[in-house]
């Protein structure tokens, strides 16, 4: 099958040849175009992906910091309420032994018997 181009001579063909060549051009600068578009769009939405992947790792990043630090706020309190509580135990003692001491020695004092009253 052979193809018949036309007569180089004939201006109509030569400007149907023209128009055809200008036609195809303008249909792969569109195809370029169109093209060019679609990988912009395309690296656009990869960027917004990336950039929302790591909007999310740096909020779950803070949720973590900020967990992280509630628990030793928590544990701190936990720790002074405890020491709180040791140091109250520790006074009681204290007071209750000089408080027996106390008895002890007005206990000494007082006759408790008639041979105490001899001595």
């Amino acid at each position: 099958m052979t193809t018949h181009l036309p007569d180089p001579r004939d201006p109509a063909a030569d400007a149907a040849l023209m128009t055809a060549a200008a036609k195809a051009r303008n249909h792969r600068i569109m195809a370029g175009v169109v093209d060019d578009s679609i990988a912009r769009a395309a690296r656009l939405r990869e960027q917004r992906a990336a950039k929302d992947l790591e909007r999310r790792r740096e909020q779950e990043r803070l949720r973590r910091v900020e967990e992280h630090e509630r628990l030793e706020r928590e544990d701190a309190a936990r720790a002074t309420q405890h020491r709180e509580a040791q140091e109250a135990r520790a006074l009681e003692r204290d007071i209750e032994r000089r408080m027996q001491r106390i008895d002890a020695m007005t206990r000494r004092d007082e006759p408790t018997g008639p041979l105490d009253f001899i001595a």
